[in-house]
């Protein structure tokens, strides 16, 4: 091997293994070292006469959306944005209005992540170049393809061993705060990591079924592959189990056609005798390890998905629904590559309770971030590819390991985002050049400007040296950089807004550090509302600032708002209940529709606000009349309150809606309270027929019984009571309390001697 190509696989492998093993590549150091790597990779080619005799798909899709992507940082005029994406222009001119910036602006809803996203694609572009000169040749595919699988079992390994030692920092010094993965490892995202282990799985599998090796390296294949495997389904991810179970089923298809099809010359007994237990080792003990684990998390997860979750607010089925809305106010554009998260919280409405940062669905992620016309063009470059790397199937055990691994990333892709990772992508490029290579051909050395491979090392190290600079920070680090300041700086919000002219929190931390000027805070308030009119620490803010300025009305919509996008509303009831003294106002701030009832009736009570409580609540059943747990609630707190009218209603309205023993017994228990005996006695006139367990029923016809002795009449009583003294399934405390009840009838009908044997009877013992 060449020195130049010594250096190229040093910087190919690089760049693979700290994409893997240095948290997928997402800390932004990662990426600026990968993009250097693939600058390396590429340079090292720069003087070679060899090159690709055409143009091969995997260079044209990743061509395509680094240029994509280039064009939407072009700076533009306003006239040009605004017949573009006339509404981003609009929120991105509003935004630049509040930092006193001028001047041109980009296609970009948020440049500082849409530079990132270049210099990944222009990276991604120079590796894959790299790595098609390579797999030119069956020994190059086959070296990528065990690089591949080394790099995919390390990762295993390492999750492996994190998983059985209970470790809770990731190599012993990284302690996630943003995630909890089932198996600690270098790609934190359980979906991510089970999404790199098919495709390792699948690759694996390939190797091990490679005729041209020794034995022992065919064994080393076959332990990756069980590894990967196995560590994946400790992941539970259901995407992952997906993608595992289309892999085997590639694999094993291909494998199969390609033995029936292939020609009696090239069925020689050698490879008879390494292919066919080797097929047999790799399938069955992969279908053991699926079948033994069919038992445990996986399964289970499989199990526990519901219909109910494509309705569910804060699923990610709710959230391509969300999507839709971006796609229609920018069609042309899209919001950027990279302006995703920005530009989603304020088209979400569960974004009050979980943000997303990407799609979890890369082909709609696509016509978010590009538009239609730029997602019809990398359509058409995917379909071009895949039909492409079909027409490799008859290239052997290496071809269908790859195919198998394409298909579970492109599986695992639906519901997930892990080709958006580095530790996934890279991967699956370098697995796609084995399946998208081209012939090479001899031709005269390139020199200066006309040299695509210089243009192309420039094209990754100008975004790497931009992305590497402070003025290309990513979302996610502008927010440490907002949360972790002592005080808040508006210098720091602004500069934050430029470069994230979509995102929230930085207004909303520009309105704090204006505080001192209300109108001005108020201004950086509504533009963070308008961009996150959800969330509910913004509305709570805004609710503060207007009840200091006289407006209790307008504070009441707004902690309104704040609730309903809050699931711990305890420390905002409090709030509510000091700035509103009386009662109903209280009550008024408090929304009737909000999820959580019995949290909100509870923390009223615990403030010693049953007051607030009750009128709540009856605007609570009012809105919601079906919801019988309200009525209970309603009920609780009028029955502290000895609101015995209010009680009434309640209870009334429970036994109607949830008619059993208990509902219809409580019901009577608040009429005699009131003095309607009759009624109680006609509430309790079916019971017999109501379900109930025996306590309850034993409870409802005592009750009964203590309607006959209110009524007066003592040989009804009588007769009732001693039906239940002599019943079996009474209580011995139950049956004193009979006694005792039958001393006063017994009295009451002159048998006094009677009365004193029943009072001795109700003696505890």
């Amino acid at each position: 091997m060449r020195l130049r190509d010594r250096i190229a696989v040093g910087a190919g492998i690089t760049a693979l293994s700290t994409a893997v093993l240095a948290l997928g590549g997402a800390p932004t150091w990662s990426v600026v070292v990968i993009g250097f790597a693939a600058a390396l990779a590429v340079a090292s080619q720069v003087t070679s006469r060899r090159r690709l005799a055409r143009v091969s798909p995997l260079v044209v899709v990743l061509g395509a959306a680094a240029a994509l992507t280039a064009l939407q940082l072009v700076p533009l005029p306003d006239g040009v944005l605004a017949a573009l994406d006339p509404g981003g222009h609009e929120l991105v001119a509003d935004s630049a209005a509040l930092t006193g910036d001028r001047g041109w602006m980009t296609l970009s809803l948020d440049p500082g992540n849409t530079r990132r996203a270049l210099l990944e694609l222009v990276a991604y572009l120079g590796l894959a170049w790299v790595a098609l000169r390579f797999a030119a040749s069956e020994v190059g595919r086959f070296r990528i393809l065990a690089v591949v699988a080394v790099a995919c079992g390390a990762a295993a390994f390492v999750g492996a061993t994190h998983y059985v030692l209970g470790a809770s920092a990731l190599y012993g010094v990284y302690t996630p705060h943003r995630a909890s993965p089932d198996v600690l490892a270098p790609l934190l995202n359980s979906n991510h990591f089970a999404c790199l282990l098919a495709l390792g799985a699948a690759v694996s599998a390939g190797l091990a079924m490679y005729d041209r090796q020794s034995t022992r390296a065919r064994a080393l294949w076959i332990v990756v592959g069980l590894g990967c495997v196995a560590t994946a389904l400790l992941t539970h991810s259901r995407g992952g189990a997906a993608g595992l179970a289309v892999a085997a089923a590639v694999f094993g298809v291909t494998i199969a056609v390609q033995r029936l099809t292939a020609n009696a010359e090239r069925r020689t007994p050698d490879a008879l005798r390494v292919t066919v237990p080797a097929l047999i080792i790799v399938v069955c003990t992969l279908v053991s390890v699926v079948w033994v684990s069919a038992s445990g998390g996986v399964s289970r997860d499989v199990a526990e998905t519901r219909a109910s979750e494509l309705s569910d607010p804060l699923s990610k089925y709710a959230a391509w629904r969300s999507s839709m809305t971006l796609i229609e106010a920018s069609p042309w554009v899209g919001v950027g590559r990279g302006g995703f998260e920005a530009s989603f919280t304020r088209v979400h409405p569960a974004s009050a309770y979980h943000t997303f940062s990407h799609l979890e669905n890369e082909y709609l992620q696509a016509v978010v971030d590009w538009g239609i016309p730029g997602a019809v063009i990398l359509a058409g470059g995917l379909a071009w590819l895949v039909l492409f790397s079909l027409r490799r199937w008859r290239d052997g055990a290496l071809a269908a390991g790859a195919l198998a691994g394409a298909a579970a990333v492109a599986t695992q892709s639906v519901v997930d985002f892990g080709v958006e990772m580095p530790g996934v992508a890279i991967p699956t490029i370098l697995v796609a050049s084995t399946l998208a290579y081209v012939r090479l051909r001899e031709g005269s050395p390139l020199r200066g400007f006309v040299n695509p491979r210089a243009a192309l090392v420039v094209a990754v190290i100008l975004p790497a040296i931009w992305v590497a600079s402070p003025t290309s920070r990513t979302l996610s680090e502008d927010h440490d950089r907002l949360t972790n300041q002592e005080t808040p700086s508006l210098e720091l919000a602004q500069d934050a807004m430029r470069l994230h002219p979509l995102d929230y929190l930085a207004p909303a931390y520009a309105a704090a550090a204006s505080r001192a000027e209300p109108a001005k805070a108020m201004a950086y308030l509504n533009r963070a509302l308008t961009l996150h009119p959800s969330h509910p620490d913004l509305h709570r803010v805004v609710a503060r600032l207007l009840v200091q300025s006289g407006r209790p009305g307008q504070a009441r919509v707004e902690y309104q708002l704040a609730l309903r996008g809050t699931s711990t509303p305890e420390a905002l009831i409090e709030e509510i209940v000091r700035a509103y003294p009386d009662a109903a106002s209280a009550a008024a701030a408090i929304p009737a529709d909000y999820r959580a009832v019995e949290r909100v009736a509870r923390t009223l009570a615990n403030l010693g606000r049953p007051d607030v409580a009750s009128i709540y609540l009856q605007h609570v059943v009012e809105v919601v009349p079906h919801n019988a747990d309200a009525w209970q609630y309603l009920l609780n707190v009028a029955e502290a309150r000895n609101d015995l009218e209010t009680a009434e209603k309640a209870a009334k309205r429970r036994s109607e809606l949830l008619p059993s023993v208990a509902t219809t017994s409580a019901y009577a228990r608040i009429l005699i309270r009131r003095g309607k005996v009759t009624d109680a006695e006609r509430v309790l006139a079916g019971v017999d027929r109501m379900p109930g367990a025996t306590g309850e029923q034993v409870a409802v016809r005592l009750l009964l019984c203590d309607v006959y002795i209110e009524q007066k009449q003592w040989q009804r009583s009588r007769e009732c009571l001693s039906a239940m003294r002599d019943a079996p399934a009474v209580r011995p405390e139950t049956r004193r309390q009979i006694h005792a009840r039958m001393a006063r009838v017994e009295e009451a009908l002159g048998n006094l001697r009677r009365a004193a044997f029943e009072r001795a009877a109700a003696q505890p013992r």
